[in-house]
This record gives structure tokens, C-alpha cells and sequence, in this order.
């Protein structure tokens, strides 16, 4: 079992170099966008795993999309916010994944892996159905040069919550 719960380690440097190239390439939106599905790939596979080569490949998507979300998620919040919130929000992330640990450890204790797995897999889907409706970052679409849309991108940011200023 060491060498299945070991594989999500083993591929999450992947992930992060990763997404700092897609970062940049096609965005940070469309990367949280993107980081999500070796998320739910990997936790349908190990709800659906019938050998051990399944929950290898599984582990592995699982370790390759946390490594992925963690840059971008990073990089969006402190594209979109104010200043003065910026580390408070950088904090919560890590805060976010050490509370997200204790629940996979208080929740493991209590159900079978397969249902921890299905519990796993709504994460990654409440963070896609949450970021599809949020813009682009202005800042990348300015490097990407599309003033027009970074200019609709800030107007929009400002105008859903006013303690962002893209």
C-alpha cells in the first residue's frame, strides 16, 4: 500500500511545473479550469478501481492535479485582489489545504476509502462549477495583449465585489 499513497508525491512536482507553464500560456483562469480534472479523473478512478494499476493511475492524477492547482490559485487571488488582502488570502490557501488533510484523516477514520474518494471528487467539482463564471485575470489578458477584454475583465471584477480591484 506504501508504494499507492506514495504515487500522489511522486507526481505533484510535475503539476507544479506544469501549471506555471500553462499559467502563462493560456492563463490562469483557464489553468484552474484545467487543474481540475486529473482532480476528478484520478478520485473517479479510485471510487471505480478494480486493480491495483487502476489506483496507481488514479494516485497519480490525484498527486498531479494538487500540484497543479496550487500556483494558479495563488497567482488569480493576488491578480484580482486588493493589496492589502493579498497575504491574508495567500494564508487561507495553505490554511485551506491543512484543513482540507484533517478532514481526508477525520473522515478516513470513520467511512471506507471508496466513499472518502467520492467525498475527495466534490472539491475538485464545487471549485469548477465555482471558477467557470469568474473572468480572467486583467493583468494576464493585459500581457496577453487584450486590453479590451482586461478593461471588461477589471469592470467586471470590480463590479461582482468591490474589495477586488483586478
Amino acid at each position: 500500500m506504501f508504494v499507492t499513497a506514495s504515487l500522489a508525491s511522486a507526481a505533484t512536482p510535475v503539476g507544479c511545473v506544469l501549471s506555471g507553464w500553462l499559467m502563462d500560456a493560456i492563463g490562469r483562469r483557464r489553468t484552474l479550469l484545467l487543474t481540475q480534472l486529473p482532480l476528478l479523473a484520478g478520485w473517479a478512478l479510485l471510487v471505480a478501481a478494480q486493480s491495483l494499476p487502476m489506483m496507481y493511475v488514479g494516485r497519480m492524477l490525484v498527486g498531479l492535479g494538487s500540484g497543479m492547482v496550487g500556483a494558479p490559485a495563488r497567482v488569480y487571488t493576488a491578480e484580482v485582489t486588493q493589496p492589502h488582502l493579498r497575504g491574508t488570502l495567500a494564508a487561507l490557501a495553505s490554511v485551506g489545504v491543512s484543513l482540507g488533510v484533517l478532514f481526508e484523516y477525520v473522515v478516513g477514520s470513520a467511512v471506507g476509502w471508496r466513499w472518502l474518494a467520492a467525498l475527495s471528487a466534490s472539491v475538485p467539482l464545487m471549485a469548477l462549477l465555482l471558477t467557470a463564471p469568474c473572468p480572467e485575470t486583467p493583468a494576464w489578458l493585459v500581457r496577453a495583449g487584450k486590453p479590451l477584454e482586461a478593461e471588461s475583465a477589471l469592470k467586471r471584477c470590480v463590479k461582482s465585489n468591490p474589495l477586488v480591484i483586478c
